[in-house]
């Protein structure tokens, strides 16, 4: 294995990699030195690119076509390398992949199809079409070329964070981190190796819905690469969905980048204070920036409601002309920004009035409670709704 990691190094032709930073913002936050290694900053958004393409470099001159399956990023550099080395690729992507994955994906020419709910069913309808054609299944986890492509990373952080006593990694199915951790063990036995993975692999609800961290929303590590996991990987931590859309806002907040659930799920362990003082400094595996815009906007709408910067006010106010723009020429005078308006004439308060709600953007809970204030004092009522929300 390690001599695979070491020829791997091959890609570096193709593939130029970005060094290990210390991330300012995280460290001042959370009084500790972290570094991140910034996979998301690749071309096509993740580290799946190193895998990928060491897969392709291996291949005989006379395949020329290659088939997978995947949920968006090992797609979109198995697609984008194959473009480069002008190999024909196919890929199977679940009907759940986030739909800019999808579009990126046929930008470069592949041919996508998209079958069944999740990652296993279309992984299993591409080994049949792959059994019917010359293609070359190529693994998105579970296949030696890739693991060692992947471990090319370990290499790098070897000679970049050679202080570090711990690296986060995220767990999908465990390619990555095995490559990593194989490496890592063999040249520093001491050093901390710790796999991230969703709660959502725990669920057996089929209505559990999607998983915030799709890249890694893998039910099941590879029958290959759980022998390097449980070889060489010291604890494996569950995260919840909650604490994925956190670590992605926390990192938008401190280090200005923007990341993929997957690619964020090694800072939760930091925010949770499960390392140890004798884990830092630590390494966070950042590894992939791919998020649908959707889902962004969803989680910080969300996270602006929950610390009470969101609020929804409703106001009584006489039902003529002139009552919408005065209520609001009052939440303005109090800096209140209005995001959306909903004037409902069955929404009656009173007999002599009708109901105004305000989405209003405000400082905090107390900036919301000065503005009911004001508004009272002009209109028959005001109000906070679903004020529990904020702690009232």
């Amino acid at each position: 294995m390690l001599n695979l990691i070491e020829q791997a190094s091959r890609i570096y032709s193709f593939f130029k990699p970005l060094k290990a930073e210390l991330a300012l913002g995280l460290s001042s936050k959370f009084k500790n030195r972290i570094y991140c290694k910034f996979e998301s900053r690749n071309i096509t958004g993740s580290f799946k690119e190193r895998g990928a393409l060491n897969a392709l470099l291996s291949l005989q001159k006379k395949k020329k076509e290659v088939i997978t399956a995947s949920a968006g990023n090992h797609a979109l550099a198995l697609s984008y390398y194959a473009k480069k080395l002008g190999i024909k690729c196919t890929v199977v992507c679940p009907e759940s992949a986030p739909v800019t994955k999808i579009s990126r994906i046929k930008s470069l020419g592949a041919n996508v199809i998209l079958h069944g709910e999740n990652f296993d069913q279309a992984i299993s309808f591409a080994k049949t079409i792959q059994s019917r054609s010359s293609a070359f299944f190529v693994h998105p986890y579970d296949q030696l070329e890739v693991i060692a492509g992947q471990g090319t990373i370990g290499l790098e952080l070897h000679k970049e964070v050679p202080d570090v006593k711990s690296i986060i990694v995220p767990i999908g199915g465990g390619g990555l981190i095995s490559g990593i951790a194989t490496f890592m063990k063999s040249v520093n036995p001491k050093i901390k190796v710790i796999g991230v993975r969703s709660l959502w692999t725990k669920s057996k609800s089929q209505l559990k819905g999607n998983s915030l961290a799709d890249g890694i929303a893998v039910k099941n590590i590879g029958a290959l690469t759980k022998n390097y996991v449980k070889k060489y990987v010291d604890d494996i931590i569950y995260v919840s969905e909650e604490e994925i859309a956190d670590s992605i806002l926390t990192l938008l907040n401190y280090e200005k980048i923007l990341v993929e659930g997957a690619g964020a799920v090694s800072l939760v362990p930091v925010i949770r204070g499960d390392l140890k003082s004798t884990d830092y400094p630590t390494c966070l595996l950042i590894c992939g920036s791919n998020i649908d815009i959707s889902v962004l906007s969803r989680l910080i709408l969300r996270k602006l409601r929950q610390e009470g910067r969101l609020v929804k006010i409703r106001v009584g106010v006489p039902d003529k002309p002139g009552m919408l723009g005065l209520a609001a020429s009052v939440i303005g005078a109090q800096r209140g920004q209005i995001i959306q308006t909903y004037h409902d004439r069955l929404d009656a308060p009173s007999p002599i009035s009708v109901g105004i709600t305000f989405l209003i953007e405000v400082f905090d809970f107390e900036h919301a409670q000065k503005i009911v204030k004001e508004l009272s004092k002009n209109f028959e009522f005001a109000e906070i709704l679903e004020s529990s929300m904020f702690g009232d």
